[in-house]
């Protein structure tokens, strides 16, 4: 069984349209929320189904090419996958929440005429 390093599925991953997988461009959805969150803004709910969206279409792959001989099957899913995927999810909780809250909002009371001078 050959174990893939963080560098090769880097490289590799932008060629899984190739292949017809995407979920390695669900990063860019992660890392523009992750950005957001440290902005201190919240993030956008639909860009974080995409991203999620395209995270779960890592489980279509069922084996990787090792060279241009043979493939092998991937046997099981790490933790660094299912902490990859918790990321997403989080994040998704965060958009729902913050939608969620903003939805119900209090709306602002209007002001009456007295108040609306400018002085």
């Amino acid at each position: 069984m050959t174990y893939f390093d963080n560098a090769t599925i880097v490289f590799f991953g932008a060629l899984g349209p190739m292949f017809g997988t995407f979920a390695w461009y669900a990063n860019v959805f992660l890392f523009v929320a992750t950005v957001r969150l440290a902005l201190g803004r919240a993030p956008w709910l639909l860009s974080d189904l995409a991203g999620l969206a395209l995270a779960l279409t890592s489980f279509r792959i069922v084996e990787l090419m090792h060279n241009e001989a043979f493939s092998e099957p991937v046997c099981a899913w790490g933790i660094g996958f299912w902490l990859w995927l918790a990321c997403f999810v989080i994040v998704l909780g965060i958009s729902l929440g913050n939608a969620i809250a903003w939805a119900f909002r209090p709306s602002p009371t209007p002001l009456r005429h007295d108040e609306a001078t400018i002085e």
